[in-house]
């Protein structure tokens, strides 16, 4: 087993390369044993096989998650969108209500125009009820509604703030609650 220094250079040499023979022998004392150690082993074809399929496993199951992903964002996105035009169209109805009051205001009491009669008669000064009702919350988003029929709750946010009332229907898919003689429309 020869072991000069000109085969050593070349030894080093090849370390660069990775192009070291399978059948190349080391004595336990040399200083190339480590370096050799760090290099990738041979595989054999069947060895190769598994794990290009398992690299393929891989990719197909990160692709699978991608494209979960993107479903998620464009059903959180289409859902914030329409809470969005919902509540721009409740604006736009007040902004117009709003105008209508200080046109009327600013005509006098011999002009102002008979507003609720005829087919205006529904819709004048209130939001329909089909603005209010809010869309389908995304199943990823729900909570889960620890509230039933029947409780006692208190209102925390909105004109009805502080009151307590108790609570007549839960919607679990829009996620809201209808509480009795609350937020009730003067008729």
């Amino acid at each position: 087993m020869p072991c000069t220094k000109h085969f050593a250079k070349k030894v080093r040499m090849n370390f660069s390369k990775q192009k070291i023979p399978s059948t190349f022998f080391f004595p336990p004392s040399s200083p190339y044993l480590s370096q050799y150690a760090m290099l990738k082993p041979i595989k054999t074809p069947a060895e190769k096989l598994l794990a290009n399929a398992a690299r393929l496993k891989r990719v197909a199951q990160n692709k699978f998650e991608r494209k979960k992903q993107l479903e998620r964002y464009n059903e959180v996105s289409i859902y914030h969108r329409q809470v969005g035009m919902q509540n721009s169209a409740i604006q736009q109805v007040y902004r117009d209500e709003r105008r209508y009051r200080r046109d009327e205001w600013q005509m006098g009491s011999r002009l102002i125009p008979r507003r609720d009669v005829g087919t205006s008669r529904q819709n004048y000064a209130h939001v329909s009820s089909e603005m209010w009702s809010f869309p389908d919350v995304p199943e990823h988003l729900r909570q889960p509604m620890r509230i039933s029929p029947g409780d006692k709750v208190v209102v925390m946010e909105g004109k009805e703030r502080g009151k307590i009332g108790k609570v007549k229907d839960v919607d679990e898919e829009r996620q809201t609650v209808s509480i009795e003689e609350m937020n009730k429309v003067n008729t």
